[in-house]
């Protein structure tokens, strides 16, 4: 019996403790959300040859892409811009009534042009790849710089710490509480998914001049669109009334 009532009191107690201690703290998420342009460009130019030969695939390969970075360094794009990669060269096959049988050979590298955005230097690439030996297709996308990455996230973390102070004054000074130490601060503590940068929209594509002559250059005016940057942090004040 003894037992029992001292297990019982134990237990009160920790109650006791645990509500007196969940109602002294105070909650509170900060947020902010900042907007960047991104500054790099990059262009993706998939080559690919074929030939019968293995031997005549690989040379076609290394000559197309070598032929292609020196007109593009003519052109004004500086070779440490140029970058390579996925090189493939393999077997080619075809269906027929047959099954699948082999077809030659067929080649592919990936050339990548990284640099800051121009729509001076898009418009070079583009009317470089205007040249039938060079019709391989291309895609454009954007992207942001360490130096913005690490100056949005400072800011935002800033932001959604201020953002925290606030709220918590806010409501200190309306329920007529009194903020003591802050006991706990969590970076996303509960932003989970949000935590992260996350782009706006898809690029925005305006081809200006479509009716222009094939054999004057032609501006294709390319506007990135802005990277949202969300950002959560949450601290736990101690508090008294």
């Amino acid at each position: 019996m003894r037992k029992s009532i001292l297990t019982f009191i134990i237990l009160a107690l920790s109650l006791t403790c645990f509500a007196q201690s969940k109602d002294n703290v105070l909650k509170i998420k900060g947020s902010a959300i900042l907007h960047q342009i991104p500054e790099l460009m990059y262009v993706n130019i998939p080559i690919r040859v074929s030939d019968s030969l293995y031997e005549n695939c690989s040379y076609k390969l290394a000559k197309i892409h070598k032929d292609l970075k020196q007109r593009l360094i003519k052109n004004g794009i500086k070779k440490t811009n140029i970058k390579t990669d996925d090189l493939s060269v393999g077997e080619k096959t075809k269906w027929t009534r047959e099954g699948r049988i082999p077809d030659g050979f067929q080649g592919s590298v990936s050339m990548k042009i990284e640099m800051k955005y121009s729509q001076e230097k898009l418009s070079v690439v583009i009317n470089t790849l205007k040249d039938e030996v060079f019709n391989f297709g291309y895609n454009v996308d954007f992207g942001l710089s360490e130096e913005q990455k690490a100056k949005t996230l400072e800011k935002s973390i800033e932001l959604a710490i201020d953002d925290a102070k606030v709220k918590a004054q806010i409501i200190a000074k309306k329920m007529n509480i009194k903020l003591l130490e802050i006991k706990e601060v969590n970076l996303g503590y509960s932003g989970g998914g949000f935590d992260i940068l996350t782009p706006e929209d898809n690029v925005y594509c305006f081809i200006a001049d479509e009716e222009a002559d094939s054999e004057e250059i032609i501006e294709i005016n390319i506007s990135p669109k802005k990277i949202r940057v969300n950002k959560t942090i949450n601290v736990i004040w101690k508090i008294e009334r």
